[in-house]
């Protein structure tokens, strides 16, 4: 059975389901399972993310530095 299949039968099994505290255990579960999978930057990741911001602070600051410049020279 493919993971489409098994999604597809879990959803209309639940759909039969009234049981609320059943339901809020099984939510729980899901949701602690999608909360494992989330996507988790290597260092080196992180490192050129913060590169990339400093990089785009200073390329501000410098045109903030030049269109004052312009402004007082007209």
């Amino acid at each position: 059975m493919t993971t489409v299949e098994i999604r597809h039968n879990i959803s209309e099994k639940l759909s039969q389901i009234d049981d609320i505290s059943f339901l809020k255990a099984i939510m729980t579960i899901v949701e602690s399972k999608v909360k494992e999978d989330t996507y988790k930057l290597s260092d080196f990741q992180k490192e050129r993310i913060e590169s990339g911001v400093n990089k785009r602070k200073k390329a501000r600051q410098f045109l903030i530095v030049l269109y004052k410049k312009m402004c007082v020279n007209g």
